[in-house]
């Protein structure tokens, strides 16, 4: 895979073309807008609005995260429920404007800002931690108090992409491989860059440019058609990741820089498809489990590639869930 970036301007400045407004990562406010008409014709659609929004009432009412390691390695289970409280709050705001949203995710992200450090022994930890952080800062920016604005911006920097621009100088061993490590960590690193790039640029593009050299070493799994080495659980995983990366870029630059087209990336929604049996057990080869869940990126990889059946496919397996 070789890098497109087309332009002398590009290739001195990844974020030359950065949108200047927020929301500007997975979804901005013509998207938005677009969700809120859709959803009135959409049946499907509104239900999951409606989901999202029952999803945070219940998350208003529960304990924030916690620094808290019980295996003695992984922070994990704690930075991806960060991630889930942060976005569900938050997109709960922005499609409904209760404001108890968005003070519910802007606490959970103040709580991962109190924290020492976000484990960047296990880096998956720091990926998604920042990944969380970066939603939260970028969709709620508008109402995010100027001071907390910045604790959570300082947090990104000094937790998150401090941590990751170590890695990319020492080459550390997740930045040249091949596997779900590669395309969670990158990715997590290139969102927090994009959502405060602004702010930050020299170690914003030291961070991109850093991640786009590292990628094509995760994506080169999928060649040539679109199988996953690591088995059809990883494969959510970590195309997850390449997915949010993919469209991160694109929101916020118009630019993925050609990551679209690692050979084999344009047929992997089928992979998904068929690992996946009509009970909705896993062909669990690899390390994997048994039950499938819905993954969110195929509706990238619809996107991206204009493969619609994938999301027929898709919609009616979240039908079956809300």
């Amino acid at each position: 895979l070789t890098l497109s970036l087309s332009t002398t301007t590009a290739r001195a400045n990844p974020l030359a073309t950065l949108r200047a407004e927020h929301p500007r990562l997975l979804f901005t406010v013509a998207d938005q807008q677009r969700i809120q008409r859709l959803a009135k014709k959409d049946e499907l659609l509104a239900r999951l609005i409606h989901q999202n929004q029952v999803n945070a009432v219940a998350m208003l009412k529960q304990p924030s995260i916690r620094y808290e390691i019980p295996d003695g390695k992984r922070l994990l289970s704690q930075c991806r429920e960060g991630i889930r409280r942060v976005s569900t709050m938050a997109m709960a705001y922005r499609l409904s404007g209760d404001d108890r949203f968005a003070q519910g995710a802007i606490q959970e992200m103040l709580v991962a800002t109190r924290f020492k450090d976000w484990n960047p022994s296990h880096f998956l930890d720091t990926a998604e931690m920042t990944t969380a952080l970066a939603i939260g800062y970028d969709w709620l920016y508008d109402v995010i108090p100027e001071q907390d604005r910045k604790t959570i911006r300082d947090a990104i920097v000094r937790l998150g992409l401090e941590e990751g621009l170590k890695v990319y100088e020492a080459q550390g061993w997740w930045s040249q491989r091949d596997n779900n490590w590669n395309q969670v960590c990158n990715g997590g690193m290139i969102l927090g860059a994009l959502a405060i790039a602004e702010h930050e640029p020299k170690l914003a593009q030291q961070i991109v440019t850093s991640a786009l050299r590292s990628i094509p070493h995760g994506v080169s799994v999928y060649a040539p058609s679109g199988a996953y080495p690591e088995g059809p659980s990883y494969w959510q995983y970590g195309t997850t990741y390449t997915c949010i990366t993919i469209s991160g870029l694109r929101t916020a630059l118009g630019n993925d820089f050609a990551i679209h087209e690692a050979p084999g990336l344009d047929q992997t929604g089928w992979y998904r498809i068929h690992t996946i049996g009509p009970n909705g057990y896993y062909f669990n080869y690899a390390d994997c489990g048994v039950k499938s869940r819905t993954a969110p990126a195929m509706f990238l990889l619809v996107d991206v590639y204009e493969r619609p059946l994938l999301a027929w496919w898709h919609r009616e397996r979240l039908a079956q869930e809300v």
